[in-house]
């Protein structure tokens, strides 16, 4: 190889390198900003994890999970940033901990990586990684389980059992076992459901579900825009079934799972809400995986996920309205 030749090829890789860095630094450090700006404004859950803060001060980790009993992973990181960070920063942190995370892994599974993260940005980051973080934790193993073609029969066990030390949803994964038996994981949805409370209380072991328990706080409306939205995919991808691609198949019935978790844990409604929320992420699975070009399910798919993006915008906007007093 002619060595100029060589030479404005070696300059050309290292000139891409330099933009996809750029790019990549670019991404994390905006959607950082976004995550203080919502963490310091918006997020109601803020308040929970001060007084974990509180708590962790000059406390020996076993003495905090027995007396907090948070899942054990999430907890020590939090107990781990309190020793050294304020209140704020600890939530901060740990929110972008679960951000990056997510971030690193569409970068290496999905070729539209920007597109996908500004996505997840603007639908998501404001009910997890800026609010729920352990369910935001969690939330990274979802989301690759989701993406990420399984290396053998033991991949999604194994990811269930990391993401559940995180948060107890991270459960869901083992779902994906059925995708192909679809029948047999909807109807032991609605049996668990029938035998979740008597399971709960059976057991002090069980004492930290308790607060799951039929008739907890909030309720489940079956005219809920974000679920009807959730519907429709779900009809369009069973329609579309035998042209999905395996990918595309593993977010459709993980946005399916969700419909059926919400019917099944009406009388639950912080199991049915968290459920569809963590749900809905199969949906860029469905826009991202598979074919370029553009299908009908990708298509439907769009036109539904927009009007969960712009009405998330909107909510979002409305809050930091009333935060400001600011009045049109």
């Amino acid at each position: 190889m002619p060595y100029m030749f060589r030479q404005g090829l070696d300059t050309k890789i290292s000139w891409n390198r330099t933009i996809s860095t750029a790019r990549h630094f670019t991404a994390v450090s905006m959607s950082s900003l976004v995550l203080y700006a919502l963490i310091i404004t918006v997020a109601n859950d803020v308040a929970n994890y001060e007084i974990i803060w509180e708590f962790s001060q000059d406390q020996p980790f076993r003495e905090v999970f027995s007396q907090r009993r948070l899942e054990l992973g999430s907890l020590f990181i939090l107990w781990s940033f309190a020793n050294y960070f304020s209140a704020i920063t600890m939530v901060f942190l740990t929110g972008f901990i679960a951000l990056f995370a997510k971030y690193y892994v569409f970068n290496k599974y999905i070729d539209q990586t920007l597109i996908a993260y500004v996505l997840y940005v603007i639908a998501f980051i404001h009910i997890l990684d800026a609010n729920q973080l352990r369910a935001a934790l969690a939330a990274c193993f979802i989301i690759y389980a989701i993406l990420a073609p399984p290396k053998s029969k033991y991949t999604y066990l194994l990811l269930a059992s990391v993401a559940v030390f995180f948060h107890y949803s991270g459960v869901i994964i083992l779902s994906l076992y059925f995708v192909r038996r679809p029948f047999l994981i909807m109807s032991s949805i609605f049996i668990a459901s029938l035998l979740f409370d008597a399971i709960v209380t059976s057991s002090p072991l069980l004492s930290f579900a308790k607060v799951w328990l039929s008739g907890g706080v909030g309720k489940v409306s079956f005219i809920n825009s974000f679920w009807i939205m959730q519907i429709l995919i779900a009809i369009l991808c069973a329609f579309n079934w035998k042209k999905l691609s395996e990918g595309q198949k593993r977010g459709a019935f993980f946005n399916m799972v969700g419909v059926i978790f919400y019917i099944a844990f009406q009388s639950s409604p912080i199991i049915a809400h968290r459920i569809r929320e963590l749900s809905q992420l199969g949906i860029f699975a469905i826009l991202f995986l598979g074919s370029q070009r553009w299908t009908a399910v990708k298509f439907g798919t769009s036109i539904c996920f927009a009007y969960i993006v712009g009405y998330n915008v909107l909510l979002i906007a409305l809050e930091l309205m009333a935060i400001y007093d600011i009045r049109l």
